[in-house]
């Protein structure tokens, strides 16, 4: 049980932490007006749902807008208190904590005044199984308040399933966020909002040379992507856009090694990137709190909708609880694509069992030692080079990538066959 203080605190953390990042208005839909303790917090919080049902978000101008229109409505809410609880400073990865602190401490109360009334009741009611019955349902009440807010009946879904099927019908094939290779967007429908896409392969395969070219193809359609980099600095991201937008050499360009016409084609190149709508972050040392709170933020104020993870076994510790600590990791990730409508693209280490194997092809029981990627997953791709096991390499322009779908939620698995050019990093052909 909550002490009152702690309730109290928490109470005010989830104002200061709702008011200082709006967005995460619509995210709590577990507490209500009447779960704060205080007139004062409750009419703060009946300001912000009322914006937020009103499809506005509840910035502090507007709260404050709030206040002026309805002063009866905010009696103790003033400007005064929410000065007061601008104030304070929570973190925002403790919301979920403090919301539930807040509805626990409620139900505490809640219980408190039923078992003070049961005295009365027994007295005043000579039917005890009647006095039983009624408190059953009120503890039931009282369990449920904070659960249920996502469940619908079938009924209530069945006009927007159908404007839904309208729409697709009069758009067939739309790709929603192009990942940049035509093959893989006829087959999936491109990178859609709320999901997850794992990209594993062995070292060295292409994993890495595959995500920039679908970074660099769907920048230049006007998507948003958020890049965490996790294994190479944003000098040798930008080294790798250049090789495979100005088809130079990766060895060149680190090396310094190139003619006149590849260097004005790099210069020109540099030029037309800085309008490219990708963003890099190689804090080598990030967690998935870090890179949660940077996704809201940059979600927020630059509207990103793709957020590719290069790659995912770097994100904890290698010790004995990798495994479970890369499963809370990867259900983070798929929480995170459905609270902020975008697509997680993270690349994935697969485990030493393919090296054992006389095929080398990697399967999905590969992915297993890597936490739950699979469960969250809604596509799992694996990379594969046949040229890697052979004596005899073939030409290094024109390599086959073998990119295996291997589990697809919402679609057929299968191999497309791609080329990738090893000097460049290039992936099936031009970006322009």
């Amino acid at each position: 049980m909550n002490d009152g203080g702690q309730a109290y605190e928490s109470e005010n953390a989830v104002l200061s932490i709702i008011i200082e990042n709006p967005e995460l208005a619509f995210d709590v839909t577990t507490l209500k007006t009447d779960m704060f303790s205080s007139i004062a917090h409750k009419q703060l919080f009946d300001h912000i749902m009322r914006l937020a049902t009103n499809g506005n978000r509840p910035d502090r101008q507007m709260i404050e807008n709030q206040i002026k229109a309805y002063p009866e409505l905010s009696s103790q809410s003033d400007f005064n208190f929410l000065q007061y609880i601008l104030s304070q400073h929570y973190s925002i990865e403790n919301l979920s904590e403090y919301t539930k602190i807040v509805a626990d401490a409620y139900k505490s109360r809640e219980v408190i005044k039923l078992a003070s009334s049961l005295k009365q009741s027994v007295k005043t009611n000579p039917e005890i199984d009647t006095v039983i019955e009624d408190i059953k349902q009120k503890l039931e009440i009282i369990s449920s308040v904070s659960g249920g807010e996502n469940t619908s009946h079938l009924s209530d879904l069945v006009a927007g399933a159908a404007k839904e099927l309208e729409y697709r019908i009069e758009h067939p094939n739309e790709i929603a966020w192009t990942t940049g290779f035509e093959n893989f967007d006829l087959l999936t429908g491109g990178y859609k909002p709320r999901r997850v896409t794992i990209i594993a392969a062995r070292p060295s395969v292409g994993k890495t040379a595959w995500i920039c070219n679908s970074i660099l193809k769907s920048a230049f359609d006007g998507i948003r992507s958020l890049v965490f980099e996790h294994e190479m600095g944003k000098q040798e991201l930008v080294d790798r856009f250049l090789a495979i937008y100005c088809k130079v050499p990766l060895i060149n360009i680190t090396t310094g090694n190139v003619s006149s016409v590849q260097l004005n084609k790099m210069y020109e190149a540099l030029e037309t990137f800085k309008s490219l709508p990708i963003f890099l972050d190689t804090n080598f040392g990030s967690d998935i709190n870090y890179l949660r709170a940077t996704t809201r933020k940059y979600v927020k104020t630059h509207g990103i909708n793709l957020v590719f993870i290069d790659y995912l076994q770097l994100m904890v510790e290698r010790n004995d609880n990798m495994t479970m600590v890369l499963g809370n990791v990867s259900r983070e990730l798929k929480v995170l694509a459905t609270k902020m409508d975008i697509h997680v693209i993270a690349v994935s280490q697969l485990n030493r069992n393919v090296e054992g194997r006389e095929d080398k092809q990697p399967t999905l029981s590969d992915l297993r030692q890597s936490g739950n990627l699979e469960e969250d997953a809604d596509l799992v791709a694996m990379l594969f080079r046949p040229d890697m096991y052979r004596e005899n390499k073939t030409d290094a322009k024109n390599v086959l990538l073998d990119f295996n779908i291997k589990k697809n939620r919402h679609g057929p698995v299968g191999h497309l066959k791609m080329n990738i050019d090893l000097e460049t990093n290039t992936i099936n052909g031009d970006l322009k």
